[in-house]
């Protein structure tokens, strides 16, 4: 029985992947300029990446180039959806790091017209970030970004991070957990973020695949910023 059920399994991904149009590769080295921003659970993310725009949009306000920054978060997550016709859940699952287990795959194959696995969600959000690289000027927040972009010339790879301890009081101010919930949500979630960088770059996550690396505990936002433009201006990039 487990024999039929993995062949029927494997012709499903198969024909699936054969008639897909998603293009797998990754972003060209003449992309850009990006900047991704990962972060460990408890530093801020969308509040940082936002302001962090409208800093570089009015550092750069007297420039002659038509083009704004950017930043794109959780519209990776969609643009995937729309690509596959499919609900944002089933991408937002692989973001989470929720694994299927086997039978709840065949039965979901079965029930659903278009039957979607994590293979190509993969592609599809390395199509869709290849896409907003294209443009250029985007701030990439999350979702594997430093992963799927480290190679291109014109980019800037950002780590926010803090003191363990520091960033559990944030998670259970946020959330109102309490200190065990808020602890066993950092280290769940810093472990899914890891991965999905590992899933991206096919290396172990570390600190070498950042650029710059910042305390949000004891820095403020307004002196990371100032750093990043500093650098931005050394490699060139704006």
């Amino acid at each position: 029985m487990e024999d039929v059920l993995f062949k029927y399994m494997n012709y499903r991904f198969r024909s699936k992947a054969e008639n897909a149009s998603l293009i797998p590769d990754l972003p060209r080295k003449d992309d850009g300029p990006v900047i991704t921003v990962s972060r460990e659970t408890g530093c801020s993310g969308n509040p940082f990446v936002k302001d962090l725009c409208n800093f570089l949009n009015n550092l750069n306000f007297d420039s002659k180039h038509p083009q704004k920054w950017q930043w794109v978060n959780k519209e990776i997550i969609y643009e995937t959806a729309n690509e596959l016709e499919v609900h944002p859940k089933k991408v937002y699952k692989l973001f989470r790091g929720e694994p299927r287990k086997l039978m709840d795959e065949i039965v979901e194959s079965l029930s659903a017209r278009y039957y979607i696995n994590d293979r190509q969600v993969t592609k599809a959000v390395r199509e869709i970030v290849k896409r907003f690289a294209a443009q250029g000027r985007v701030i990439i927040l999350g979702r594997g970004g430093v992963g799927l972009t480290r190679h291109i010339k014109k980019s800037l790879h950002i780590k926010l991070y803090a003191p363990k301890e520091w960033r559990i009081d944030q998670i259970a101010k946020k959330l109102e957990l309490s200190h065990k919930e808020a602890k066993a949500f950092v280290e769940r979630t810093d472990k899914i973020r890891n991965h999905l960088i590992e899933k991206f770059t096919d290396v172990e996550c570390s600190n070498d695949a950042f650029d710059l690396a910042f305390n949000t505990m004891s820095m403020k936002s307004y002196e990371i910023f100032n750093a990043i433009s500093g650098a931005l201006k050394a490699k060139e990039i704006q």
